[in-house]
Formats: structure tokens, sequence, C-alpha cells
């Protein structure tokens, strides 16, 4: 059933149907085996999708609470209280996540970009730029931002620098 269900998630595309059948399987597997940590991390992705952020949050507390050193599980559940905009909260699980592991790159993209939307922006250059350290890949997206965090604080000079290092 995960596997099947993983099939409509992922591959089928994310329509309401897909969701739904998803949904349903993930289900079967878990009442088979509720252990299985891929189909709860999955539903979990999926309940997020469906917006049902309680459902996704207890699925990846429990997944936490049975391996609290995985920093993959910090980054969904931080992904789900960004998408909820608890944006304080999300950022202490992206922080998690980079204390486990200082390579889950999106983490510092994703908290800076919740700083930012608190108005933090100090805080945010910073990890947008430690991102750029940390994996070259990540630069387009992280100058991209240091653009508008500067537009936000009116260093429109500053701002173009970036910009233009974005288009690179």
């Amino acid at each position: 059933f995960s596997n099947r269900a993983s099939a409509y998630f992922y591959a089928a595309g994310l329509n309401e149907e897909n969701l739904e059948k998803a949904l349903v399987d993930y289900n079967k597997a878990l009442a088979l085996n509720p252990r299985l940590g891929l189909a709860i991390l999955n539903r979990s992705i999926l309940l997020k999708e469906m917006e049902d952020y309680e459902g996704a949050l207890e699925g990846l507390d429990y997944l936490i609470s049975q391996q609290p050193f995985n920093p993959v599980f910090y980054l969904h559940r931080a992904r789900i209280y960004k998408e909820a905009t608890a944006f304080r909260t999300a950022i202490n699980d992206y922080l998690k996540a980079i204390d486990l592991d200082s390579t889950v790159i999106p983490a510092y993209l994703e908290a800076g970009e919740c700083y930012a939307n608190l108005g933090f922006y100090p805080e945010a250059k910073d990890l947008m730029l430690k991102s750029i350290q940390k994996d070259k890949n990540s630069s387009s997206r992280a100058y991209f931002n240091l653009a508008c965090y500067e537009i936000a604080e009116g260093n429109s000079a500053q701002s173009e620098k970036y910009f233009k290092k974005s288009l690179k």
C-alpha cells in the first residue's frame, strides 16, 4: 500500500483525487504496520499538501520521538510550520536540522526565509551567506533572496550586486 500511495502522490501529480487515493493507501499501510517510518514521513508530507497541518505534525512528532537525531524529520516538520506561518517554530526546527547535520542546505535557505518573513533581515542574510559557503549550487536562490532582503532594507546598490549574482 505504501508504494502505491507513493506512486499516486509523487508520480501521478498533486490533483485532489490522487492525493485522496494516496492518503487511503498510506492509512492502509500504517494500519498493517504503524511503525513504517517512510510511510509516516510521506503521509505527513501528503497531509501538508492537503493543508492538514495538525495531522502532518502528528506523524513528524512521532518520527522525531523515535529518531531524535534525524535532521530530515526536523526539516520536514519545519516546512509544515513554515507553510502554517508559524515562522518562529519553523526556525527552531530548521536550526535543529542544521545543528544535527550542517550539510542540510535547504534548512539554511528556508530558515532564512522565515527570518525575513518576521522582518529579521540580518539573520536571514547570514543564513543565505552560509548556504552559499556550504553549497555553491544553492547560490542562485540565496543571492536572489539576499537581493530582496537588501531592497527591504533600502540598500539598492547591494541589492543589484546580489541580483546579478543570482543570474549566474
